[in-house]
């Protein structure tokens, strides 16, 4: 009876760590210009932006279609800046855009550097990234 009780538990406990460990199946590095990836329905997938937060620049998404769901939105200071300066203004920092999209097709996500904070943002760079959803 004890050894069903722990089959049970192994294998509730293995079911719960691979659904928890979706973790992005696609990774664009990109500053500006156009890129082309291919994700997979119902998985994560993400896009990396290099930006200088600390600058006032940063990236935001722009233009998406309703059938993309943001996941999460995260920063990620490089490793190279930090062996060097702990709190070095104007180092690299990572946007990662964690998506899901349920629907198969092809869409188009545009990102735009600029200061957003301010009333009338100029943008700098633009990035645009066309996702194919098999």
């Amino acid at each position: 009876m004890l050894f069903k009780k722990y089959i049970f538990a192994v294998s509730i406990l293995t079911f719960l760590i691979s659904g928890c460990s979706n973790s992005p199946s696609i990774i664009v590095k990109s500053g500006s210009g156009e890129q082309t990836v291919t994700a997979n329905a119902g998985k994560n997938f993400s896009i990396q932006l290099e930006a200088q937060l600390s600058t006032g620049y940063s990236w935001k998404l722009f233009a998406a279609p309703s059938s993309l769901i943001t996941v999460k939105e995260i920063v990620k200071t490089e490793e190279k800046d930090k062996t060097i300066n702990e709190d070095k203004v104007g180092g690299i920092e990572i946007q990662e855009f964690i998506f899901k999209s349920m629907e198969k097709g092809e869409l188009t996500l545009t990102f735009k550097y600029g200061e957003h904070w301010k009333k009338n943002p100029q943008y700098v760079k633009t990035s645009v990234v066309k996702v194919r959803i098999e």
